[in-house]
């Protein structure tokens, strides 16, 4: 459920731009089947289609178009780990 990614955020920047779209990573390295090594990203593989519901005390349990989401960072470039979001608990349909 992760794979390697080279794209800067020039690039990514760059692609937004030309496909005249929102802003943010838009899965290109996804099936490139990258390895490891210098300035590659690990990336969570978020899925396509379905909802993601997060049980929250506080907003309750909003829910969110997996579409919508990005695959985003877990592992940066330089080698350290990113933390983005904790929970006890999350449902995927």
């Amino acid at each position: 459920m992760a794979y390697w990614c080279d794209c800067t955020r020039d690039v990514i920047d760059a692609r937004a731009a030309e496909r005249g779209g929102p802003p943010g990573y838009d899965g290109y390295c996804r099936d490139r089947a990258l390895g490891p090594g210098a300035g590659r990203a690990l990336r969570f593989l978020t899925p396509d289609i379905g909802t993601t519901m997060v049980h929250d005390v506080v907003r309750g349990d909003p829910s969110f178009e997996n579409a919508t989401i990005e695959d985003f960072v877990i592992v940066r470039s330089n080698g350290s780990a990113m933390f983005l979001l904790a929970t006890s608990s999350t449902t995927a349909t």
